[in-house]
């Protein structure tokens, strides 16, 4: 749980960094709350603690990852949507989707370098 805190932490504070004057001032400070909340959690033993700053610092990373695609919304950056092909990869596992296997894959049928094969 420490290890997962501490790197919210940094990858708030680098998202942060990365996005300067392009993130809205309440998301800015938002996470700049949570970023010091959650440093001074990691600092004292208190479970419950953590786990809050975490959630808070978790909600302050989402609310930053919006705002970056509303800064960057052009489909084509791989920064910020999802290419094309991932995009209908995940449609097709998210429905069960996809290509069914081969004959040969699921083990049955098919030839063998000798031949028909024989089941």
């Amino acid at each position: 749980m420490r290890n997962n805190a501490d790197a919210l932490v940094n990858a708030t504070q680098q998202t942060l960094d990365e996005l300067g004057d392009k993130v809205p001032a309440d998301a800015k400070a938002q996470a700049e709350e949570a970023i010091a909340e959650t440093k001074t959690a990691l600092e004292g033993t208190d479970i419950d603690a953590i786990k809050a700053a975490t959630e808070k610092i978790q909600q302050a990373g989402y609310k930053l990852a919006m705002a970056m695609r509303r800064h960057n919304p052009d489909p084509k950056d791989e920064e910020s949507v999802l290419d094309e092909e991932d995009r209908k990869g995940e449609r097709n596992e998210a429905s069960g989707g996809g290509e069914a296997p081969s004959v040969e894959a699921a083990g049955g049928g098919g030839e063998t370098p000798d031949g028909p094969t024989l089941e």
